[in-house]
């Protein structure tokens, strides 16, 4: 039996290294009535973590898959996700811009995937977060 991760939220909980995801990566969240892109902060073999504006309502509701974009040679659709944590986060610009960030982690993933998102860090992250 493995050991659960610490739940403290001053304690780090992830099991894999996060690898800072280079500029123009975006999870794709598609709902029935629009496509909502994401930057990507950082991603990991196990899950990613994103930015995204608070007044996102289509981000509200829990979904279950999402798509990985980066600029023009790469895309990679349907990852089966879940959302783990979703936070505030500081900006220069409290009042005018609200962002939040939501953690998520990968579902069961098929070897396609796995092997995708393992191309994903080795050629669109640049370095350990």
């Amino acid at each position: 039996m493995n050991p659960e991760p610490a739940i403290a939220a001053n304690i780090e909980r992830r099991w894999h290294k996060r690898f800072k995801a280079k500029g123009h990566a975006f999870a794709v969240i598609t709902t029935p009535d629009s496509v909502e892109l994401c930057h990507i902060i950082d991603i990991s073999s196990t899950g990613l973590s994103f930015r995204y504006f608070a007044d996102s309502p289509e981000l509200n509701d829990e979904f279950q898959k999402i798509s990985i974009l980066f600029s023009e040679n790469f895309y990679l659709e349907g990852v089966p996700a879940q959302s783990v944590s979703d936070r505030k986060i500081d900006t220069k610009l409290p009042h005018i811009i609200k962002m939040r960030r939501r953690g998520i982690k990968f579902g069961d993933l098929d070897k396609e995937q796995i092997s995708q998102i393992q191309y994903f860090i080795r050629h669109n992250t640049a370095g350990i977060c």
